[in-house]
């Protein structure tokens, strides 16, 4: 019985990660191709999906999609236990054997997931720095999601410390001899991940309860075993060291493949150092004129400009609503602005004069911006104070 479940939750780990719409999936469009079959094998289902719209792009965080794969693989795996289970006399599946594989898969899942965010968070790519139209924005509008990434985004030290922790477990997790640290550290750190999540209403919280499900497995074995070389794995991954070779050089690349490619490519490493568009940040309109806009917009309800480093620009009115443009053209010389579907809707020409910018239709000045202060605000501050009364 124990070898059925065993290989029952290895069947729900590799379905898992195979066909869950993360942006790491094994499977490229996962919901395209189990969508025929769910549409003819679970009918029930078929009013949800189409009522609920549910799409290739819908498949991410805890989209419905995503929890209706997650279910699909759940089933999966009750079937592949009950198979297990009733021709177990016939197919000869040793319990060790499966319980190994499962602490392997547990093991390597662990590293690689907790390697990825490590590094991430070391290199302050997971919680970038507080956007301008984030600042500026009013607190009560914000939600709590929102407001947690802002106050991640805004510590360089909690990062980094974080990030090395996670960076450190993966390579505990990594060595036979430090499995047993490493998945006490696994199981505090997923728990931890997985009452932010809940707490502050973050969209991770399915991928977060898998892993959290990973570390109790993996934790619950290391307990059960008295020394480190009970903590055996498979057969045939101790005979194959090619193999562990290998899938330890492949994890290495998915951690540090996008550091070393942006090197390589004289990219910036460190998020906090990358790119931005050449107007980058914050800007209260100071003048403006009648602007021919397509289609007609009333830009005298905007009280401030805010330029994402995404390319994107964004005009905030004083309510805290925004309308916001992709930015198709950036530069000091031009701006070009384009709506959801692709149209342009403006494209001016910029001068900027010291902390203003002018903005001209033809020869015609239309528009002036005055730069707003965004980088001295409090939030962005790298301050410690120990004292209670210290300014």
């Amino acid at each position: 019985m124990k070898s059925s479940l065993h290989v029952g939750f290895n069947a729900f780990i590799i379905s898992f990660v195979c066909l869950c719409g993360f942006e790491w999936s094994a499977i490229v469009n996962p919901f395209d191709r189990v969508l025929p079959f769910l549409e003819k094998s679970w009918s029930p289902l078929v009013p949800l999906i189409n009522t609920s719209s549910i799409a290739t792009a819908a498949i991410h965080s805890d989209s419905t999609g995503q929890y209706i794969l997650a279910l699909l693989c759940l089933t999966v795996s009750v079937l592949v236990a009950l198979v297990h289970r009733i021709g177990s006399h016939k197919v000869c599946v040793k319990d060790a054997s499966a319980v190994h594989f499962n602490i392997l898969l547990c093991r390597y899942m662990l590293a690689l997931f907790l390697g990825v965010y490590g590094i991430n968070k070391v290199l302050h790519w997971q919680f970038a720095r507080p956007e301008p139209n984030l600042l500026y924005t009013p607190t009560g509008m914000h939600s709590k999601a929102m407001l947690f990434w802002i106050s991640m985004g805004s510590s360089w030290l909690y990062q980094t410390v974080t990030g090395w922790i996670e960076l450190s477990t993966a390579a505990l997790l990594l060595h036979r001899r430090t499995i047993k640290w490493g998945s006490l550290m696994a199981l505090m750190i997923m728990a931890h991940v997985f009452l932010l999540n809940m707490s502050f209403d973050i969209s991770v919280k399915l991928f977060s309860a898998f892993l959290l499900a990973l570390a109790l497995r993996l934790y619950a074995y290391t307990r059960e075993q008295a020394s480190d070389a009970a903590l055996d794995t498979p057969r045939f991954f101790n005979k194959q060291k090619w193999l562990k070779a290998l899938l330890v050089a492949a994890m290495m690349w998915m951690v540090f493949g996008t550091v070393v490619h942006n090197a390589l490519r004289g990219d910036a490493i460190d998020g906090h150092c990358a790119a931005r568009p050449a107007l980058h940040g914050a800007y209260a309109l100071t003048k403006i004129a009648d602007v021919n806009g397509h289609p007609p917009i009333t830009w005298e309800q905007f009280e401030k400009v805010f330029i994402h480093k995404d390319h994107f620009i964004l005009f905030a009115r004083a309510d805290g609503e925004s309308q916001c443009f992709r930015l198709l053209q950036d530069g000091k010389s031009n701006l070009a602005l384009c709506d959801d579907q692709g149209n342009t809707t403006a494209y001016w020409r910029c001068e900027q004069k010291g902390e203003t910018v002018l903005l001209f239709d033809g020869e015609r000045c239309i528009m002036a911006w005055t730069q707003l202060p965004w980088e001295q605000m409090p939030l962005l501050q790298d301050e410690q104070h120990f004292f209670m009364d210290s300014d």
